[in-house]
């Protein structure tokens, strides 16, 4: 059989969730996909640590930086399974990068455990904590090309077969060892030191077949050869090799988790090569990361699957973006209604795009779930290096003095909801906001309590002196705005504190907006830029006295800067 040679163009879009193939598994024990917390995993808000789901993920975020937090789910027990496999996906997205997060397996309590990490730096670890001891079974070890950085999903796997239990990263053995028993049947998740990381889909099945290196399948990646690749080519020629023992049963390819493409019924026949099958893709990949898995399946039934990743760099950073979502309202089915919100929206529209060039988006009068479907949607969206984006809310908001929260309330929010179920709570704002892969972020709330955006706010004062913006006078206005948007960017600018602010009279805005639109207004004075620091000038003299900060990954000399096109 010649070798097989398929040329097709595909769009590819980032799926956020993950699913397993059931074929490699007998029966599936415990499986978690964190769209609601029916298997019950703690959720706490404490000092040292917060977890919660949120958007069908679990959350953790470990506060301390000593220590190690345990996680187990009741509902699993692996003793009672003679072999058993272990597999989530986390990724990493804030605080320490050279700790380890994963799966802690075989527990009897704290002091007797094991555990399996990687780290956001790019190495693993597998260790048991046996009375209160520590034991290395496979010491640090460092993989950068297999486990990927911060914001990337990991996927981790064990699989306990027979004497042996052997650890997979990203579908690739990293280490096996005897098995020498659990100390208890607990399972869960394990995260070091101060982080915070993502958890989507826990899975513990009976294995249907082992999947190690000596499997009667091989795969040979020739292109792209490496399971990491940075390239800043939009096309590439994918070519992955098959070596099997058997008839081939099977082949697939997924993108991003997305079926592309599968073959079925191979008659093996060996060319010039020691290849039983070569499987070549023309390929034009996306800007951003690009995720290829193969799935190749004989016909006993054994099976391998492989990952590589392909990470496209954007070289065309003069083609930025200033895009800008608005959400408006003043219509509500259970609050009082407002006057100025939509009519503030619809001026500020026309300022950006008629002056700055934003491309604009205003959602008027949105429920709760068509904010965050919203949300989402930007969320998935690819941006290049340079693009900004601007996020802007007007209408009511409250604050909850018992749980400590501020909230944006939405069209539909009910007025007595002791829960606060039907509200849009700042912290998850926070969240979904700083993991919007926009690198340039600005969020403005002209709600009341807008100013517990940040419980930990530090209010300064906007007189620092002069702007620092003169250092820049001998460069070009290109030099200029790429070294203003050279460093990430979370910022936000509230119309208040922890208070109610005033709506204004019908037509003239609020006190907030008018000032926002003063700045606007002035176009940035001579270099025709407009930046986050000359804004905070314009209010200095507003009541109540808005608030303003960062957020999320905001990295030490960002900026947000509206430019005149």
């Amino acid at each position: 059989m010649p070798v097989l040679k398929r040329h097709i163009i595909f769009l590819f879009f980032l799926i956020l969730g993950f699913n397993y193939s059931q074929a490699q598994f007998g029966k599936v024990v415990f499986q978690d996909s964190f769209e609601d917390n029916k298997h019950r995993w703690p959720i706490e808000t404490t000092e040292a640590i917060t977890t919660q789901i949120e958007h069908g993920r679990y959350v953790v975020d470990k506060k301390s930086p000593q220590g190690a937090q345990l996680i187990w789910n009741t509902a699993i027990d692996i003793q009672k399974h003679e072999d058993y496999v272990i597999e989530t996906h986390m990724k990493h997205l804030t605080g320490n990068s050279d700790y380890g997060y994963g799966i802690t397996w075989g527990a009897a309590d704290g002091r007797n455990y094991f555990a399996f990490t990687v780290s956001a730096s790019g190495s693993f670890a597998i260790y048991k904590f046996e009375a209160g001891s520590f034991f290395n079974i496979k010491e640090n070890t460092f993989l950068e090309d297999q486990i990927r950085p911060s914001g990337i999903w990991n996927h981790l796997k064990i699989l306990k077969s027979d004497n042996t239990i052997t650890f997979f990263v990203n579908e690739k053995q990293v280490f096996t060892t005897p098995f020498e028993g659990e100390m208890g049947g607990k399972t869960g998740l394990v995260v070091n030191m101060d982080m915070k990381v993502l958890v989507d889909d826990y899975l513990v099945a009976l294995p249907a077949g082992a999947e190690l290196e000596n499997s009667d399948i091989e795969l040979v990646w020739l292109n792209p050869i490496h399971p990491m690749t940075t390239t800043d080519k939009n096309q590439m020629h994918v070519e992955v090799g098959v070596r099997s023992t058997e008839l081939l049963h099977r082949v697939s390819l997924y993108v991003n988790h997305v079926l592309i493409s599968r073959n079925e019924g191979f008659e093996l026949v060996r060319g010039e090569t020691d290849l039983d099958e070569i499987i070549t893709e023309d390929v034009d990949f996306r800007s951003g990361v690009n995720e290829i898995k193969v799935m190749v399946e004989d016909v006993t039934g054994h099976m391998v699957e492989e990952t590589h990743v392909v990470k496209v760099i954007d070289n065309k950073r003069d083609e930025r973006r200033d895009l800008a979502l608005i959400f408006a309202t003043d219509e509500y089915d259970h609050w009082t209604n407002l006057i100025n919100p939509i009519n503030d929206a619809e001026v500020l529209t026309a300022e950006l795009e008629k002056y700055y060039g934003f491309r604009v988006e205003i959602i008027r009068n949105a429920s709760t779930s068509q904010v965050m479907s919203k949300l989402k949607e930007y969320a998935k969206a690819y941006y290049n290096d340079y693009d900004q984006l601007f996020i802007f809310f007007a209408g009511h908001g409250k604050y909850d003095k018992a749980f400590g929260e501020g909230y944006v309330v939405c069209s539909n929010s009910e007025k007595d909801d002791v829960g606060n179920t039907t509200y849009l709570s700042h912290s998850s704002l926070r969240t979904v906001i700083n993991n919007i892969p926009c690198a340039h972020t600005f969020l403005m709330m002209d709600v009341c309590f807008g100013g517990t955006f940040d419980q930990n706010l530090v209010h300064r004062s906007s007189r620092r002196g002069e702007d620092d913006d003169d250092v820049y006078s001998e460069l070009s206005r290109k030099q200029y705005i790429e070294n203003k948007l050279q460093y990430d960017t979370r910022l936000y600018l509230t119309s208040g504190g922890n208070e109610y602010v005033p709506d204004g009279r019908p037509g003239f805005h609020s006190p907030f907006v008018r000032k926002i639109l003063e700045a606007l207004r002035s176009h940035g004075g001579e270099d025709k830029i407009l930046t986050f620091s000359e804004i905070l000038h314009y209010l200095e003299r507003v009541q109540p006295e808005p608030r303003w900060g960062e957020f999320g990954d905001n990295e030490p000399g960002s900026d947000f800067m509206f430019i005149i096109k």
